[in-house]
């Protein structure tokens, strides 16, 4: 049986439901960047913006496989940002009282996962300094979500002709 503070991270996610969401993190909850090694988000309210970026950004979310290892849990889901398909995995490490310590994100494909960078930093930046930053963001984005299309269909061709 899944522990009930994986259960509620579970179900609020899928309804894109942030006080639930953010019920479950400890106070000095560590989210690590899927992006990068150099940031982490630290305290409930850092990752709980996160989250709400995050929730404006991915619809759909539907959670097919959770795996356990005493305090630690991998959740993996499917959800689509705009219209690309993605899939994400979480690592999540509880702590002694049984609220989330750590959070860990991994996300497939790398045009979604560049397209969920896109929403959640302009999301992140439409609340902190107002729409024009917002539009910065997915501006100065806008290339890197194009190139990686274009890679991901030229890397699919590839692979299809050696299959061939």
């Amino acid at each position: 049986m899944t522990h009930p503070t994986i259960a509620t991270w579970r179900t609020a996610g899928e309804e894109h439901d942030l006080d639930a969401a953010a019920g479950t993190l400890a106070a000095d909850v560590v989210l690590n960047s899927p992006l990068t090694d150099l940031v982490r988000f630290e305290g409930k309210a850092a990752v709980t913006e996160i989250l709400q970026a995050a929730f404006a950004a991915i619809d759909d979310i539907a959670y097919h496989t959770v795996l356990e290892e005493g305090s630690t849990f991998a959740l993996f889901y499917n959800a689509r940002v705009g219209d690309r398909r993605i899939e994400e995995a979480q690592l999540i490490r509880l702590d002694e009282a049984g609220n989330i310590g750590e959070v860990t994100f991994w996300l497939r494909p790398l045009p979604g996962t560049v397209e969920v960078m896109q929403g959640i930093g302009s999301a992140l930046e439409e609340r902190r300094h107002g729409g024009r930053a917002a539009r910065s963001i997915r501006a100065k984005l806008r290339p890197l979500v194009a190139l990686t299309r274009i890679i991901d269909r030229a890397g699919a061709k590839t692979a299809m002709r050696r299959e061939r």
